[in-house]
């Protein structure tokens, strides 16, 4: 899962897309330190990347 892997393309409607991983969901999923880790930080500056 490491790097991050976001992904961006064009739809055939003209319009650019960004898509990721919900980290949060994952960090559930491992549990333990994965889950603070990914559920906290990673998934709080994903979040801020992406809405720039």
């Amino acid at each position: 899962m490491m790097p991050y892997s976001i992904g961006v393309y064009e739809k055939a409607d003209g319009k650019t897309y960004i898509s990721t991983m919900n980290a949060a969901l994952m960090g559930r999923l491992f549990g333990g330190t994965a889950r603070k880790i990914m559920g906290g930080p990673v998934a709080k500056e994903t979040t801020a990347f992406v809405n720039f």
